[in-house]
């Protein structure tokens, strides 16, 4: 038995260094083709015009490779949503083959229960557990999952009224408990019970619930409706350019109709059903242990849980209605630990499900954020050597129309935030440097991956939580 875990052991690792080595070498080779083009074309045509504008046909390759590009993200994206065309039945509405939906349940009104599973969270759950009274529609049940809580987590919850389940013995963070939680509850639920699991750090827009329940009703094709996220209101640069990170990621869930990449933990509703079939299909079709509906082994158990449902042919959204408020890192440190996390758990998502047109288009981000991380140093350090070298620095018309025309795009993009948002995206270097850092930490959490190099949670200590807030 031993020996066969090594050996499982021994072909995880061999999987994980090639999509590592998948993914390095065809970036590799993305930039190495593209840096061939500009240099052959820069042999073969005259030299740049007066104002620095590149010559005609450089501009012409660059939209042809960025033609090719936005081609390929369109077909995957119709590959990604084929698993929900082709499921028949079902399924394809998100209910399980052991609970059926009667006309019976259909009829009655949904019941909505609420999961927070907390670990040490008595600083951020009064105002969470708060936002979830002010909801226009309240839910039946709020269920506190105690964590390993060494504070008074548990007494803060009773004391608002919620029920307190106190996990048992886990190892497996967040999804271990909420795993413990669903083994309790999902036998006693049928087709109109919806689960609401979110963070013991979020709170909901008053209308959260309401929104979301009746989504569900309306539309038996939808599976879950997730929350979009806002940062808070932490004070401080690396604060601001989280939110204005967060609210780019809202509009484009909004420009794609709330077709969502992944369903965020900070808060997402699911039929119970759904939940039950992702469990019955564990250590089947779908990786993990079978009966258990997150996989104790993923560290972003949200981002797995969203693999798990899209491959079970569920349509999921996350409309830009249904807004949550979350905390934002504090210092560089623990923005590092959170986004290593996000990076890392993502990839290994990729490497346990491999290429299935439910991930398709996943694989195409992590193409795109591999090249990013190697094209934009790259372009900055040209833009920087070549006046040295060339012993003069002129400011070319050209780059400068660039440089704002990039410099809007940040600011319009990031408008949502208010005016010290649009006043920090407008500035652009910040911008830039909080690129670069988030491009190395995805080459720290490639590199993880390859190597199986275990990550921290990063969870918040109160100490944390309350500074610069």
């Amino acid at each position: 038995m031993q020996s066969a875990q090594h050996s499982g052991d021994g072909s995880h690792l061999h999987n994980r260094l090639v999509t590592g080595a998948v993914i390095v070498g065809i970036t590799v080779m993305s930039v190495g083709v593209v840096s061939l083009l500009a240099w052959l074309l820069s042999r073969s045509i005259p030299s740049a015009s007066p104002w620095g504008a590149p010559p005609p046909a450089l501009f012409i390759a660059a939209l042809v490779v960025l033609g090719t590009v936005l081609i390929g993200a369109g077909v995957l994206e119709a590959v990604s949503l084929l698993p929900h065309v082709r499921r028949p039945g079902d399924l394809a509405r998100g209910r399980s083959q052991h609970t059926p939906t009667t006309a019976l349940t259909r009829s009655l009104p949904p019941r909505i229960t609420v999961l927070i599973p907390a670990h040490n969270e008595e600083s951020s759950l009064p105002a969470t557990l708060a936002a979830l009274q002010e909801q226009s529609q309240q839910p039946d049940r709020v269920v506190v999952i105690a964590d390993n809580c060494v504070d008074k987590t548990a007494e803060i919850a009773r004391r608002a009224g919620c029920s307190v389940l106190t996990s048992q013995n886990n190892r497996a963070r967040k999804a271990g408990a909420l795993n413990q939680a669903l083994a309790r509850l999902l036998p006693g639920f049928d087709g109109r019970d919806l689960i609401l699991v979110m963070d013991a750090d979020t709170r909901l827009s008053p209308d959260f619930i309401r929104e979301a329940a009746g989504i569900l009703a309306q539309d038996s094709e939808i599976s879950a409706v997730g929350g979009v996220f806002e940062g808070d209101a932490r004070r401080g640069i690396l604060a601001q350019l989280q939110r204005n990170e967060f609210a780019r990621y809202a509009r484009q869930l909004q420009s794609r109709r709330g077709r969502v990449f992944v369903l965020t933990g900070t808060a997402t509703v699911f039929r119970a059903t759904t939940l039950e079939e992702v469990a019955s299909c564990r250590g089947g079709v779908l990786p993990g242990q079978r009966g258990k509906t997150y996989a104790e082994s993923a560290i972003t158990e949200d981002n797995e849980l969203t693999f798990a449902m899209k491959s079970l042919g569920c349509y999921v959204i996350s409309p830009h209605w249904c807004r949550v408020t979350t905390e934002t890192m504090p210092t560089l440190g623990t923005l590092w630990t959170q986004r290593l996390r996000w990076q890392q758990g993502a990839l290994e998502n990729l490497n346990d499900y491999g290429m299935r047109p439910s991930t398709a288009r996943y694989w195409l981000q992590q193409w795109g954020l591999a090249y990013g991380s190697i094209a934009l140093p790259l372009s900055l350090i040209v833009l920087v050597l070549t006046p040295m070298i060339a012993g003069q620095w002129a400011l070319l018309p050209f780059w400068l129309l660039v440089t704002v025309a990039f410099s809007l795009e940040r600011g319009l993009s990031a408008w949502a935030t208010g005016w010290r948002g649009r006043a920090l995206a407008f500035s652009l270097i910040p911008e830039v440097v909080y690129s670069l850092f988030l491009q190395a930490c995805f080459v720290r959490a490639l590199s993880g991956m390859t190597t199986s190099s275990d990550m921290s949670w990063g969870h918040l200590t109160s100490a944390q939580a309350e500074a610069g807030a």
